[in-house]
């Protein structure tokens, strides 16, 4: 294996890595948003679909 292989295989794990990274704090903060929604499905779902009011 010579050093450029070598620099790329690093660099290409790094950018992995950092791809990772970010998709994964991405759904992270989209986990409230979600659960609300699970939620609201639930809750609509329990009521049989009628509008409160």
């Amino acid at each position: 294996m010579s050093w450029s292989t070598a620099t790329l295989f690093v660099l290409a794990l790094f950018g992995f890595a950092g791809l990772c990274i970010t998709l994964s704090v991405i759904f992270l903060r989209q986990v409230p948003d979600l659960i609300k929604a699970w939620r609201n499905v639930r809750k609509a779902v329990r009521d049989g679909g009628r509008r409160g009011g």
